[in-house]
């Protein structure tokens, strides 16, 4: 049932991002649902295997959808979804909304000045913080609505599975 749930987020996710937030770009930037529901997914998931699936999924169609290089954007958001797994508990006791929320920066930062230095070999400072910085606050506002969403449909059962040493 959990895999189904997740096939249905990625598919909405996914049309969502192509349909609606096109139109909705705001100082030029338009936030990436996918990438923000890598990280959190990433973060909420128990074993590498499905974390990396669920990633490599959404790399999959962010990348043929998005209109960008498929190449890059399927790699960089592949990055992103196993480097989040594998330091998710570090630090400990941070709250995973943070955690979220700093990976989503980060690797928003990253991935989208990659991306408009494959695209444009310009090193405007200007339009670097304007394709780079803006993309990555507004998914930083999309794992906002995205993670709490995510935790209460499908992973409400892993908090309670844990013991508590």
């Amino acid at each position: 049932m959990k895999n189904v749930k997740l096939g249905v987020w990625i598919f909405i996710l996914a049309i969502i991002d192509t349909t609606v937030l096109n139109y909705a770009r705001v100082m030029g930037a338009v936030p990436s649902l996918l990438f923000a529901f890598i990280v959190s997914a990433a973060l909420l998931e128990d074993t590498f295997t499905a974390s990396a699936v669920i990633t490599m999924l959404c790399a999959a169609a962010a990348g043929a959808l998005g209109g960008r290089s498929f190449a890059v954007v399927f790699i960089l958001y592949s990055l992103c979804g196993i480097w989040v797994f594998n330091i998710r508990n570090k630090p400990r006791y941070t709250k995973n909304i943070i955690k979220a929320l700093v990976h989503t920066a980060l690797w928003g930062v990253i991935s989208e000045a990659i991306l408009y230095f494959t695209v444009l070999f310009n090193f405007n400072l200007r339009e670097i913080i304007a394709s780079a910085v803006y993309p990555a606050l507004y998914d930083m506002i999309a794992v906002l609505i995205i993670y709490p969403l995510l935790e209460a449909s499908v992973y409400k059962n892993s908090a309670s599975k844990k013991l508590i040493v």
